[in-house]
Order: structure tokens, then C-alpha cells, then sequence
């Protein structure tokens, strides 16, 4: 076991245990120095995992965080077909052609009725957004919380039975459809002949110039060329989800069984030259720390996600109370709502600072419209985007600024303390003294 020592915790991140500080009543404590003398990037994520988890010590290898990675699964969701589009040409327009080809871009043509189009567009965006608004976004693709994953797949379904009926609805018509398209596109070749015609008629054969018929015929034909087979359409369509755990766990136990392994057939040939120790020591050791960056990277992940959804949400009422002269709309009513409910299913991980922020948010909330308090309420919104915020800074986010709603850019650590005291955090009178120094704990390759 290695252990890391680092400094009091920064900005917005205190200690949330009490029980090993040493008693400072006889001394008035120090004026801590700021964040950035202190914390390097890596340790100031780290505070902030170790604060939104409720931990005063965290071991990132420890079976215990290794098993968040087992309360979810990666979803990864494919959604294939022909995308019924194709490349316009200068004579598609009745332009004449460019000198420059490749400095213009046209644009495209649609292969398909637009009302199909559109519904298969609005399908497929409409799945990818529904596993984003469930999942986190990891190193290894979207992980899905198993508190928000049966919603989800229900949603899924719902999505991938719309998909299938509308390539089903595109095979059954599809006759009808090519005929009911050629129809238009023909009636777009007779408006490019004219207009070729006008603008360059050396630019067609004598043919063509005096039959329109002939050019109308010409154009249609390149655009029933782009047009597959219903076949191949049909057979073009899938959508298939696939589901894995992630892989760091397993890895982690394969990767000790092949160290005690290597360790067995050492004590077995009771030969090992100082130089192949090293190197053994020193992969297993680079591998070590690559799991340690992945979990620290998963576990902030988490952190960062859900507290940016909090503080985005606080930040959009905030905004809508300051525009409408003090008062809380119905459709910020229903974004706190909607926020509620999305972190009891994403919090599965247990950020109890944002469980305590989100439940007096919900207290307020639940106060008959006339009787409510919206200056409190503002008043905790504006404690809920301060701690949100300073947690986002310290890992390494940008959130957008919200200076004009009472929000410091940069919360102090007397900010932040006053924010927790507003929500009724415990942790909030145990930040004002700290111990000048703590330890983290991180598992060493041994």
C-alpha cells in the first residue's frame, strides 16, 4: 500500500469526517493557502470524487468502487440503413458547370419522400438522445446506471419497433414511392432544362436542345440510378444493441492471477536475476497506475456529469426568475421536477451532498404555487450552482458562467462553506478547520 500524501482539501471540497482532526481551539487556524499552491489538476479531481462520495480516504482499487463498475452496463446502440441521399450536380440545377468543382459543394438530393425521411431521421436521433439522457459518458462508451436501465430499454424498444415499421412502410410501398419521386424529380429536370437552355444551351447536345422529353428522361434516369433495390434497401436496416460490463474488474483479476502466477514459478525456479524483478516490477507498476487513471477517470466521470446536470438546471431556473421579475414559472417548476427525478435514478453511486442539495429543492417545490417562498427557493439554487460549481472547477470543467444569478466564477472556500450551511449539509461546519495536511490512500502494484 502506498500512500499518497496531500495538502487540505481545496476550494468547495471539505473534510467530510471529523473524527481525526486534532483539536486547533488553542490557536486560531491559519489562513490556508488558495487551491492552486496547493493542488496539482489530478489531486484536485481526486478531492472532488472523494467529497461527492462521502469518503475521507479512497483506495481507487479497493473491490468497493471497483463494484460501481458493476451497478451499470455499457450500452452501445447501431442503427444502420440507406441514407437516401445523393450528391448534386451543376446540371441537376440547370446551372452550367462550375470551372472550380472542387471549391463549390451543392448540396444533396433527397433519394426519398421527405415526411419518410424525416420520420427515420427523427427516430434514429431520437434513440441516440434517449441511452445519452440515462447514461454517463465513460472511457469506455455510455454507461447505463442499472437504476435507469430497464426505463431506458423500454424507451429503446419503443424506438427500434418505430424504426422497423418505417422500413417495413418504405418495402411494402416502394413501388409507389420511386414512381411518386420521379414524378418530382422530373418536374425539377423540365425547370434545370430551361434554365440550361437559357443560361448555356451550347452546354447540350442538338438532341437535347430540341426535346425536352429526351432531357427530362436523361435526368430522371441518373436519379432512379441512385436508387437501390427494394432488397437491398430492406437488407440495408438494422438496429441491434449490444451490451457489455466494464472491462476494468476482470482485467484487474486476471492481471493479479497472472501475478501470482509469475510470482509461483519464481519461488519454483528459485532463480530470478535482479534485472527481470525490475522490469516485472516495473510493468506490473505501469500497468497499476493505468488502472488507477481509468477508475479516478470512471469515478469522475460520474462526479462531473451528474453535478454539471445539477448545476446546469439550477443555473436555467436561476435565469428564468431573474427575467420574469421574481417569479417561477410552470416550466421551471417542471425542470426542478424533471431534475429530481433524473438524480434519484443517475445517483447511484451515492453523492449525498447532491442528495441533501436536491431533496430541500424538492421541499420548496412541493409548497402550493402561492404559498411558495421563490425568494428561498432562489436562495438554495444559488447555494446548489455555488457547490456545483467549485466541485466542476476542481475537476477541470468550464461551466458556463453564472456571476449575473449570484454565482461567484471562482467560489471561495467561504462561499462555498455558506452554500452548505443554506442546504443544511452536515459537512458544512466541519470545513472552516482542517488539518494542514491529510492521506489518501492509493493501492501500490504490490
Amino acid at each position: 500500500m502506498t500512500i499518497v500524501t496531500l495538502p487540505a482539501a481545496p476550494t468547495g471540497l471539505p473534510l467530510l469526517s471529523s473524527a481525526s482532526r486534532p483539536a486547533t481551539q488553542s490557536q486560531p487556524a491559519a489562513e490556508p493557502p488558495t487551491s492552486e499552491q496547493q493542488f496539482s489538476p489530478l489531486e484536485r479531481q481526486r478531492r472532488a470524487i472523494a467529497t461527492a462520495l462521502g469518503e475521507q480516504q479512497i483506495s481507487l482499487l479497493e473491490p468497493r468502487w471497483l463494484s460501481l463498475m458493476r451497478e451499470g452496463v455499457i450500452v452501445t446502440v447501431r442503427i444502420t440503413r440507406w441514407r437516401a441521399v445523393g450528391k448534386l450536380s451543376p446540371a441537376d440545377l440547370g446551372l452550367p458547370e462550375a470551372e472550380a468543382t472542387d471549391l463549390i459543394e451543392l448540396g444533396e438530393k433527397r433519394l426519398l419522400p421527405r415526411r419518410l425521411l424525416d420520420a427515420l431521421n427523427s427516430v434514429e436521433s431520437n434513440a441516440r438522445k434517449s441511452l445519452a439522457r440515462h447514461a454517463y459518458t465513460t472511457f469506455w462508451g455510455y454507461f447505463v446506471p442499472a437504476t435507469n436501465y430497464q426505463q431506458w430499454k423500454a424507451e429503446d424498444a419503443d424506438y427500434q419497433r418505430k424504426y422497423l415499421a418505417l422500413r417495413d412502410e418504405l418495402v411494402a410501398d416502394y413501388d409507389q414511392i420511386k414512381a411518386e419521386l420521379l414524378a418530382d424529380y422530373a418536374a425539377q429536370a423540365r425547370l434545370a432544362y430551361r434554365r440550361v437552355a437559357l443560361l448555356e444551351p451550347k452546354a447540350m447536345t442538338g438532341d437535347e436542345y430540341r426535346e425536352e422529353a429526351r432531357f427530362v428522361r436523361s435526368f430522371s434516369q441518373r436519379v432512379a440510378d441512385l436508387i437501390p433495390s427494394m432488397e437491398t434497401i430492406r437488407d440495408s436496416f438494422s438496429y441491434t444493441v449490444g451490451l457489455s460490463y466494464v472491462p476494468l474488474p476482470s482485467l484487474l483479476a486476471e492481471d493479479e492471477a497472472a501475478a501470482s502466477r509469475i510470482r509461483t514459478a519464481a519461488r519454483v525456479e528459485q532463480v530470478q536475476t535482479e534485472a527481470r524483478r525490475l522490469l516485472e516490477r516495473e510493468v506490473m507498476q505501469q500497468a497499476q497506475a493505468k488502472k488507477v487513471e481509468l477508475v479516478d477517470g470512471f469515478l469522475g466521470n460520474l462526479v462531473g456529469q451528474l453535478r454539471g446536470l445539477v448545476y446546469n438546471a439550477a443555473t436555467d431556473v436561476l435565469a428564468s426568475i431573474q427575467h420574469n421579475d421574481g417569479k417561477l414559472l410552470g416550466k421551471s417548476a417542471d425542470q426542478l421536477r424533471n431534475l429530481v427525478a433524473k438524480v434519484g435514478t443517475l445517483n447511484f453511486f451515492g453523492d449525498g451532498e447532491i442528495d441533501a442539495a436536491i431533496r430541500r429543492v424538492e421541499e420548496l417545490l412541493e409548497v402550493k404555487p402561492k404559498q411558495r417562498d421563490v425568494a428561498e427557493l432562489q436562495g438554495q439554487l444559488q447555494a446548489v450552482a455555488t457547490i456545483t460549481r467549485a466541485t466542476l472547477l476542481d475537476l477541470g470543467e468550464q461551466p458556463r458562467s453564472a456571476r449575473s444569478l449570484g454565482v461567484a466564477d471562482a467560489p471561495s472556500e467561504a462561499a462555498v462553506v455558506q452554500a452548505r450551511r443554506t442546504l443544511g449539509v452536515e459537512a458544512a461546519a466541519e470545513a472552516v478547520a482542517m488539518p494542514a495536511r491529510r492521506e489518501v490512500a492509493l493501492q501500490d502494484a504490490d
